[in-house]
């Protein structure tokens, strides 16, 4: 029999971002693993007792009768590893969001660790001069100019952070081929054997629903999200927008910036009737937004997969995004594609994007391949977690 430990504690504490990519990738894997227990596989899931899980995956866990153990801290997985260890049991543990967090857990041996990275953002990408403008304290705008100026040594000492999470799992899954060659490049076959390459499953979420008010109005807006995370260049998309403005360019679009513009790149704005900016949403407002752009603009620095243009190409939406990573492989044609250090070809992109709509037959070819492409790769990672051969320390 196998018995595979789940870790949710890693996606419940969350942090200051609310949604995150690896996150939902994790309470998807666990949602279709809970469909396929038998009874030579076994899901024993490890949650945080006060923090909370999402209705919908809580509802699944206890409908399939996978079991529920309630921890206090993380570090008290090890209990489960004991309370399950049986000569007759293949544990697994799997981890959807390695972080060096993983160093402070202790990792019995008889157990097969696998583990999923969602890019090498903290390796690949040095912090860039204007992270403090992310930042809402001026403990956070100190924190960032301090690692801004010693950047190569934060970079050599993530670098060695991961190769230490590398030395201890038995796998760990990238999620693009850029994230899994990158892995390959950086560490030099040390640890070839242990990469594994499955592209994230699409999200769980409901698509938009036509009951919820629509705009009305002929004014367009160009959408961005995750605005308070340095990597995702908001700030340099906010700008490419305010500058079109202050040209008469782009006169009926709006902005909408989700995630929580900080006060120091809001004060650079010079349109500020142009802009409105959101805090976090929930889902159903998000894909609302999705909907009824006109333009979704996402010009970050480094990504693993991404997520958030998949999202607005399920609409059929003219995407204009990075042409960094992991994002090319991805999308191929079915978007415009950006360099995010040029804020004149950003500019650029954008008014060509409002006057010249991608097809969207175009678009939906693309959707429809990725889409197909994580499906197969989902099938493909449960079944190798259910019962495909695997390595034991």
């Amino acid at each position: 029999m196998r018995c595979l430990i789940f870790d949710l504690t890693t996606i419940q504490k969350s942090g200051k971002v609310r949604f995150h990519g690896g996150g939902e990738y994790s309470k998807t894997i666990l949602y279709h693993l809970c469909g396929r227990q038998t009874s030579e596989f076994h899901i024993v899931v490890a949650a945080i007792r006060d923090e909370k899980i999402e209705q919908w995956l809580l509802n699944r866990i206890q409908e399939t009768n996978a079991e529920i153990c309630y921890v206090d801290e993380r570090k008290e997985i090890i209990n489960i590893f004991q309370d399950k260890n049986d000569r007759n049991v293949q544990l697994l543990y799997f981890n959807g969001n390695v972080t060096d967090q993983d160093m402070e857990m202790k990792m019995p041996r008889k157990v097969c660790y696998i583990g999923t990275y969602h890019g090498l953002r903290w390796i690949e990408l040095q912090p860039k001069d204007n992270y403090w403008l992310y930042k809402k304290r001026a403990i956070g705008v100190f924190r960032a100019r301090f690692e801004y100026i010693f950047r190569n040594y934060k970079q050599k000492k993530d670098y060695n952070k991961f190769r230490k999470i590398l030395a201890r799992y038995d796998y760990l899954i990238g999620d693009s081929m850029h994230s899994h060659f990158s892995a390959q490049s950086l560490y030099h076959k040390e640890f070839d054997e242990k990469l594994l390459l499955f592209y994230p499953p699409m999200k769980k979420t409901k698509e938009f629903d036509d009951r919820i008010k629509k705009n009305t109005s002929d004014e367009k807006y160009v959408l961005m999200i995750n605005a308070n995370r340095p990597e995702k260049n908001i700030v340099s998309g906010v700008m490419a927008m305010d500058q079109l403005f202050t040209e008469k360019r782009m006169e009926r679009y709006r902005v909408v910036v989700v995630g929580g513009l900080s006060k120091y790149a809001e004060r650079r704005i010079q349109n500020k009737k142009r802009f409105k900016l959101l805090d976090y949403v929930d889902s159903d407002i998000l894909e609302k937004l999705y909907k009824e752009c006109d333009i979704f603009l996402y010009p970050t620095w480094n990504e693993g997969f991404g997520y958030p243009p998949l999202e607005a190409m399920k609409y059929g939406k003219t995407c204009v995004i990075s042409a960094v990573s992991s994002l090319t492989e991805v999308f191929q044609n079915a978007v415009y594609y950006i360099n995010p250090y040029d804020i004149n070809e950003i500019k650029a992109r954008l008014l060509q994007a409002s006057e010249f709509k991608i097809q969207k037959d175009l678009i939906k070819q693309n959707y429809d391949r990725i889409v197909n492409k994580q499906e197969q790769d989902l099938e493909r990672l449960c079944a190798f977690l259910c019962e495909g051969e695997i390595r034991f320390h």
